[in-house]
């Protein structure tokens, strides 16, 4: 699902405030994960206490497809425990995981595919890493 090359950029890239994208093939994102230290940067609040690595977040919200069913299916997955919310992040909805920079590529990328096909299934998404221009 995410491409070497795609990931190499989003870790090694060295850009301030890129992140990475996880998007349905109907453009919804599925789920985000930004650097840790700039998160830090602009969000205090979202305290893991490692400053150096990655900052998982997902997003559910009755407007997404099939939104209640995938919330449940991470509910009851076993990455669940591993993620927190946050009384500061409004609306409700957002859960947030953290990564440590020392995971190997492989692992990041095994961890975010079982991740999503856990909540979301086998279907169509994409991966983009953006950032300033």
């Amino acid at each position: 699902m995410i491409n070497k090359s795609t990931l190499k950029i989003f870790r090694n890239g060295g850009r301030p405030n890129t992140q990475m994208d996880f998007l349905r093939d109907n453009g919804q994102v599925l789920m985000q994960v930004y650097s840790y230290k700039e998160v830090k940067f602009w969000r205090p609040d979202l305290d893991f206490g490692d400053d150096d690595g990655y900052i998982m977040e997902l997003y559910f919200t009755k407007s997404k497809t099939d939104n209640d069913e995938n919330y449940k299916r991470f509910c009851f997955s076993e990455f669940y425990s591993n993620f927190k919310t946050f009384d500061s992040i409004k609306p409700k909805g957002a859960y947030f995981s953290f990564l440590g920079k020392e995971i190997s590529d492989d692992n990041f990328s095994e961890i975010v595919t079982g991740l999503l096909r856990k909540i979301y299934g086998e279907i169509p998404m994409e991966c983009h890493v953006h950032g300033p221009t």
